[in-house]
């Protein structure tokens, strides 16, 4: 899956893959998949690419889009968060309504 993500937005193969698993008996099918050999017994599952990569523009990019996208993440991120005193109320009616309204409970919910 990340092989056919990187594909895609950048058109470009990975120098190198490392899979962090023993070299099967049969790895004609892992170079099918990957266009070349992996590197098997390595530390961590990787696509290895060029660092002149990061400098290439991703294809097929929209910049309005993305200042659109950025501008959504901005203002998710800008709500505030609920006070600690707005935290108890909250714990407090759902369990009010359960029957449940307990210190020992209220404090559980709140990670306290």
């Amino acid at each position: 899956m990340g092989l056919n993500i990187t594909h895609e937005l950048s058109g470009v193969s990975p120098g190198q893959v490392w899979l962090a698993r023993h070299t099967p008996k049969n790895v004609g099918l892992y170079r099918q998949v990957f266009g070349q050999m992996p590197i098997f017994d390595a530390e961590q599952n990787a696509l290895v690419f060029s660092s002149k990569l990061l400098k290439r523009p991703v294809r097929m990019a929209h910049p309005p889009l993305r200042m659109g996208l950025e501008k959504a993440v901005e203002n998710y991120w800008a709500v505030a968060q609920p006070s600690a005193s707005e935290r108890v109320v909250r714990v407090l009616r759902a369990q009010s309504v359960c029957g449940t309204a307990a210190l020992s409970i209220v404090a559980s919910d709140l990670g306290i």
